[in-house]
């Protein structure tokens, strides 16, 4: 599958000067409920969780906004959680049901609200800032509760700092290098940041103005996610409206505008 660069999409022209952001909040309704909540410049979408016995005993998402229209069914795929137990280590979830039969972003809400729920915090939010590229590099971090918890800098798809991460490629081996490097909301919020920094891309492209052409004329790569399955890219369609820029309106981030 081609990359946006091999095909005709108009750049935007804001890019350059500007910031994605991305925030996760995640919040106890009750004893059993928890609700989680995404938004950035590409996606919106929503989750509940209702933990029973210490299991998942149900588990439902919603998609608001995203790139492709066929994305909207993605949450199907979330069933396959309920009944399991628990578990810090997501890599159990992973093993159950292959995360790419899931929206990549459903699935990672999922894993942090496992988390979350097992932390007992009442309320906890993910802020990931990915300032567009200069020099060919990207400057990105994510603050945990107003707390920086990483900032990385990234070359040609790789970390070139911190020294203690220089050489990490974003993609392959990515999560066997958090795993060995990093534990608990440290490994979190290194695995929200690396997603972040993916999504951050589409900054650079006018996404409006292809509104309604085929889904599978660039993308990830085929069987990536729920979408971009090969049963499934062929028949789906660029979303209408499906960018928004909160480089200087971090508080609009969760309104689902």
């Amino acid at each position: 599958m081609k990359s946006p660069s091999e095909v005709d999409i108009p750049r935007n022209p804001a890019y350059g000067s500007g910031v994605f952001r991305r925030r996760i909040l995640l919040t106890r309704k009750s004893d059993t409920q928890i609700l989680c909540a995404l938004e950035d410049c590409s996606h919106a979408m929503q989750l509940t969780l209702i933990v029973l016995d210490n299991s998942i005993a149900q588990i439902h998402g919603e998609v608001l906004r995203a790139p492709v229209d066929i994305c909207s069914s993605a949450p199907m795929h979330l069933a396959a959680f309920a009944g399991l137990e628990l578990h810090d280590d997501s890599r159990v979830y992973a093993k159950h049901t292959p995360p790419n039969s899931h929206c990549t972003h459903l699935f990672d809400m999922s894993m942090l609200s496992i988390s979350f729920a097992l932390s007992g915090k009442a309320q906890r939010r993910y802020d990931v800032n990915v300032a567009d590229e200069k020099d060919g590099v990207l400057d990105a971090t994510i603050y945990l509760d107003d707390t920086l918890v990483h900032h990385w800098l990234i070359r040609d798809a790789h970390i070139i700092s911190p020294s203690s991460l220089k050489g990490i490629a974003l993609y392959k081996g990515f999560f066997g290098h958090m795993h060995a490097h990093f534990v608990a909301s440290e490994l979190d919020c290194a695995k929200a940041l690396q997603k972040g920094i993916m999504v951050a891309g589409a900054r650079r492209w006018n996404m409006a103005a292809i509104a309604g052409s085929p889904a599978d004329n660039f993308g990830p790569g085929i069987n990536i996610c729920h979408s971009y399955s090969e049963q499934r890219i062929h028949l789906g369609k660029r979303s209408h409206n499906p960018s928004r820029d909160f480089s200087d309106t971090l508080e609009q981030l969760l309104k689902f505008q």
